[in-house]
């Protein structure tokens, strides 16, 4: 949901070309970023940003979160961006084929892969920008598939609440005790962080009033908490129980039976 009458715009104009013609969308939008006309050379664009900002001495950073990354020419920027001097932090729940710390190549990248009780398809990227940072959410993942080969859509996120819930959720992944960390050798690790990290992180991207909504975690977030424990249940004794109720529902229902 939005109240930006451009994006509203774009929207719109999106569905009428993917309701009227069998082609890629060719519109030039207004904010949207949609693959497979726009979206790859944009992000080419924003992280080249980054790697200009890092020569020049300024603030740069890129995070993201998503569940794949394979294609080629957007590892290649990351890899450049890197031997610039800009930091890279990438929550990658699933297949990623960029190597991270390998010396001369990707020192500044981290990679890490958090496997919750949620199937999670949240996509979010972060460009810091200098000192004038842009947050994007949308259905693409970075894999050839996502960006030469369907229709996806991307859009940036402006609202200040909103923007630190994202960054809440970026900080708290990339320090989540329980996530696993790809290394140069294409080894899958576990990560050795404190349980109190999810905690601490939300609480620190969360202060000074920006993000009141996530400064307490769910119970089922919490690694100690029962509730993020399995239950357990006898599925012998509940399956009886209800498939004797449902003989004894259907029995009452049912009509007496006529034979000719």
């Amino acid at each position: 949901m939005s109240a930006d009458a451009a994006l509203g715009a774009d929207l719109h104009d999106l569905f009428n070309e993917l309701s009227g013609s069998s082609r890629p969308p060719q519109t030039a939008f207004r904010r949207i970023l949609v693959s497979p006309t726009y979206l790859a050379t944009r992000l080419v664009e924003l992280i080249e940003r980054e790697a200009a900002h890092a020569r020049a001495g300024r603030d740069a950073r890129i995070r993201v979160k998503l569940n794949g990354l394979t294609d080629p020419e957007i590892i290649t920027a990351l890899y450049r961006a890197s031997q610039a001097g800009v930091d890279v932090a990438l929550v990658v729940r699933g297949v990623c084929t960029l190597r991270p710390g390998v010396v001369g190549l990707s020192e500044r990248i981290r990679v890490v892969s958090v496997l919750g009780r949620f199937l999670e398809h949240a996509r979010i990227y972060h460009f810091a920008n200098a000192t004038d940072a842009e947050y994007y959410i949308g259905s693409a993942d970075w894999r050839v598939r996502n960006l030469r080969q369907r229709v996806e859509v991307v859009t940036p996120v402006r609202d200040p609440v909103a923007c630190a819930r994202l960054d809440a959720i970026l900080t708290t992944e990339l320090d989540d005790p329980t996530a696993w960390d790809l290394d140069a050798t294409a080894s899958i690790t576990a990560a050795r962080r404190s349980r109190a990290g999810i905690g601490a992180a939300l609480r620190s991207a969360c202060s000074g009033g920006r993000c009141h909504t996530l400064t307490r975690l769910p119970p089922w977030s919490r690694p100690d908490s029962p509730a993020s424990r399995p239950a357990r249940h006898s599925t012998r004794r509940h399956a009886g129980s209800l498939t004797t109720a449902g003989r004894r529902r259907r029995t009452a229902r049912s009509p007496p039976s006529r034979r000719s």
